[in-house]
């Protein structure tokens, strides 16, 4: 059945451009969601989290946390994704700012819980010491947390994931995890749809829609929670 428009959150920015093309040839508009194309002049609009300011936000925290010196672990996302690309880059610009903050080593673990868990173990039996992780999300922060408490070692004292999803933000209120950052899905979903709708009315569209982010941290638990 013929449709109108495609909306699309490309699993790889890079191998989904055939895709795009093939649909531009059929006149079909895409409309980009949370991950861009690398061919961005191909999508009529594209609607995600500033993962730029995501990861400069992640940076500046960790080096408050830090006051400025430490030795740091970053768990890298799935690469050819724009969203670990924009995290890491910018979480990286902002930490080589601190000549006393080392990165001490880039795990690339896929976005994945039990991938971050295996590695991290791995990296605990070599004798990993390390003041703060951060994580491009929060299910690859969670399984670091999970192979610190089932090798009985003290966890680091800055903890950083992306995303704020239920279970993260409950380890933030157990004070496990020290801070994750909230993207809004339900807002990038309804973004979407309205640019969709934008589009079938003939009104012009922004390139780009930024939807905002939130560092959610123990101190800023709501009282009501």
């Amino acid at each position: 059945e013929p449709v109108d428009f495609i909306l699309l959150n490309p699993t790889n920015s890079e191998t989904v451009v055939p895709g795009i093309e093939i649909a531009n040839l059929q006149d079909l508009p895409v409309i980009t969601v949370d991950r861009k194309s690398s061919r961005e002049d191909l999508v009529m609009s594209h609607v995600a989290s500033d993962n730029l300011a995501g990861g400069r936000m992640a940076g500046e925290f960790v080096a408050a946390q830090l006051q400025g010196s430490g030795r740091v672990l970053e768990f890298e996302g799935i690469p050819g994704t724009s969203a670990a690309h924009e995290r890491g880059t910018e979480f990286n610009e902002v930490i080589s700012r601190y000549p006393d903050i080392e990165i001490i080593a880039r795990e690339v673990a896929d976005f994945d819980r039990k991938k971050a868990r295996t590695m991290t173990e791995r990296l605990l039996q070599k004798g990993l010491a390390v003041d703060a992780i951060f994580a491009h999300n929060d299910e690859m922060i969670l399984g670091v947390i999970e192979a610190f408490e089932a090798a009985e070692v003290p966890l680091p004292s800055v903890l950083v994931g992306f995303d704020a999803t239920a279970e993260a933000v409950q380890a933030v209120k157990q004070r496990k995890l020290t801070a994750t950052i909230a993207q809004r899905p339900e807002d990038m979903g309804w973004y979407a749809v309205y640019t969709a709708v934008q589009f079938l009315r003939g009104e012009q569209l922004s390139p780009v829609i930024f939807v905002d982010l939130e560092l959610i941290e123990a101190q800023k638990e709501s009282p009501k929670e």
